[in-house]
């Protein structure tokens, strides 16, 4: 059932730089009073909600890559910044949606369709995203799969992303998936004035969510910052393969902003990273110009 989030699916890469969304803190900010029990039982029910309520979204991704492959010898860590001239580094602009509950499957998915590579214009057909949700969405779904390969030639490196799907962390605390976690309080922080308490997440059973092309399971860990009397999150961090040295090691953050218009919290930036060997990937992107898309094919905006 969640064998979509695998390795080789050849959805664009996303990420983001952090919003400067609020400054995080080391205080206290009254968390310690709430039970980690009632803490997930808040945020369960807010994902719940959310997700009867997020629908069909579509915004506008910024999206910027960069990849490098040779790790200098003798380093045991590098970054991007200190690459030598093997690095690339890409920017998309992309027409980008997200939709719950297709091909029969209780599960986000996320779609890209490239109108801009460094700064040259690709695509002069703006909005098939919605022109073709509002054919039917088994229809949809047969164009978007042609459409997710035809546009992995945008990506660049030698690792497939498929698990940037922003609001997969949410998925974690769905109340039926809970269960297959351990969760740790690790501290408490205050966002724009809101108490939120940080948690750590473990994956412990098996299948996992998350596997690779042939099956293999991809443990899910990271931490999740939690507004403590509410249950919204605001910030979601997901690591895979730090511990199985053979796999591809990814850290996906994602930071959530208030919405008016649409009056949700919505993924703002995601920020990737992937080591996979002696390569090393990137990843940067930002989302505006959030819209709903309805089912009348109008498009709120």
């Amino acid at each position: 059932m969640w064998q979509r989030w695998c390795y080789a699916r050849t959805d664009m890469c996303a990420a983001a730089l952090m919003l400067t969304l609020a400054a995080f803190t080391n205080a206290d900010a009254g968390a310690q009073g709430t039970s980690l029990p009632d803490l997930l039982t808040r945020a369960g029910a807010y994902v719940v909600d959310y997700h009867r309520r997020l629908q069909a979204i579509v915004a506008e991704e910024r999206y910027v890559q960069r990849s490098s492959g040779a790790l200098r010898p003798g380093a045991g860590t590098w970054t991007l910044q200190s690459a030598g001239a093997d690095a690339e580094e890409r920017t998309l602009r992309s027409d980008f949606m997200l939709l719950r509950g297709i091909a029969g499957e209780d599960a986000w998915f996320a779609f890209r369709d490239v109108f801009e590579v460094d700064g040259r214009p690709v695509n002069d057909q703006r909005g098939r995203l919605e022109q073709w949700l509002a054919d039917s969405r088994s229809g949809f779904m047969h164009r978007a799969r042609a459409l997710a390969l035809e546009q992995a030639r945008y990506n660049i490196g030698p690792v497939m992303r498929t698990i940037n799907v922003p609001t997969l962390g949410l998925e974690f605390l769905v109340p039926d998936n809970q269960k297959r976690f351990r969760f740790r309080p690790t501290g408490a922080t205050s966002v724009e004035g809101a108490a939120v308490s940080i948690v750590s997440f473990e994956e412990r059973r098996r299948p996992t969510m998350i596997r690779t092309p042939g099956g293999k399971d991809i443990v899910a860990r990271g931490t999740l910052w939690i507004e403590t009397e509410t249950g919204r999150v605001v910030r979601t961090e997901l690591r895979t393969g730090e511990r199985e040295r053979s796999e591809v090691q990814a850290t996906i953050t994602v930071t959530y902003a208030f919405v008016p218009r649409l009056d949700l919290l919505l993924p703002a930036s995601m920020q990737e990273h992937y080591l996979a060997g002696s390569s090393e990937i990137a990843c940067t992107a930002t989302y505006s110009n959030f819209r709903r898309f309805e089912t009348d094919a109008r498009i709120v905006r």
